[in-house]
């Protein structure tokens, strides 16, 4: 994306994260976790891409609103999430506890419209296919 010629602020609360992505020379990468996310009217887009697997539902909504105010009026979130069991946390850390029609709940509790879905299967990082859904959410 940043070869395309858009800004990008890569943001993660891991210190190996940042450190890797600081190699990419048009990547401006910032260590924080969602709670520091203060920004308002900022962003054209939020790509979140499987980033919030390890918040449990208690936060989730309270990580889209402030995602949400950080957008511009017409902004898109596309919030990316494993397809899963149930809620609790499994060997990797991570809650893969959000069926689409509970994630797109969450989204419109959070101000967000819902837009279009994606969904399929892959290999992660424990080795095991899982399922996924990605959900297009606009300011």
């Amino acid at each position: 994306m940043a070869n395309a010629g858009f800004h990008i602020d890569a943001i993660d609360a891991s210190s190996e994260m940042i450190h890797h992505i600081s190699s990419y020379p048009r990547i401006k990468a910032k260590e924080a976790t969602f709670d520091e996310i203060c920004a308002k009217s900022l962003y054209d887009g939020v790509l979140a891409y499987f980033s919030l697997l390890h918040v449990s539902r208690l936060f989730l909504l309270r990580y889209h609103a402030s995602i949400q105010q950080s957008l511009k009026p017409a902004g898109v979130f596309f919030a990316g999430m494993k397809h899963g069991r149930g809620h609790e946390r499994y060997t990797l850390g991570h809650y893969y506890d959000y069926k689409l029609d509970e994630l797109e709940s969450l989204l419109i509790s959070a101000g967000f419209s819902i837009g279009r879905n994606w969904s399929g299967n892959l290999i992660g990082l424990s080795g095991q296919t899982v399922e996924w859904i990605v959900v297009e959410a606009n300011a």
